[in-house]
């Protein structure tokens, strides 16, 4: 930041000096045309000479920093999008399942374990309460048609 303040300071003190010499010499002089030439001259160095400086594999280097910081940056948003959806289908999955418990007349409580993919899945089910056998059997069954999540991956307790 303090390149670019020093560069713009310099550039617009020479296009200050430029105009007073021009002024200084008036319009009628001999060297007038001398003057706005050397001028020119003068503030056109002045506003390239940095850019000589300039190294290109500076450059390159700077833009390989950014590739990777973006790269890093997608992978991050990557992951967060996959852990929001998977938290909001564990959510619905929940609640899906808690309401049909609830037509079952079952008061219990459930925690679904979800894959950690691309693209979430619920994996497992955990349900805690008291139920009747012909309950477990009836929600163990609406959780295996309707969820995918086979008995083997249901745990009652």
């Amino acid at each position: 930041m303090e390149d670019i303040r020093q560069y713009l300071l310099s550039v617009v003190t020479v296009s200050i000096l430029s105009a007073i010499a021009i002024r200084i010499i008036g319009k009628n002089g001999a060297f007038v045309s001398i003057v706005k030439l050397l001028a020119g001259i003068f503030v056109v160095i002045t506003v390239i000479a940095p850019w000589s400086k300039l190294k290109f594999n500076d450059l390159s280097s700077y833009f390989s920093d950014l590739e990777l910081q973006a790269s890093d940056a997608a992978q991050l948003g990557e992951s967060l999008a996959v852990d929001a959806k998977a938290s909001i289908i564990r959510t619905q999955i929940e609640a899906y399942i808690l309401d049909k418990a609830s037509e079952l007349e079952l008061n219990v409580e459930v925690e679904v374990i979800i894959t950690e993919t691309v693209v979430p899945q619920p994996e497992s089910v955990t349900i805690k309460g008291a139920a009747s056998p012909f309950g477990k059997q009836r929600l163990g069954q609406i959780i295996a048609d309707d969820l995918g999540i086979p008995r083997e991956k249901q745990l009652w307790i």
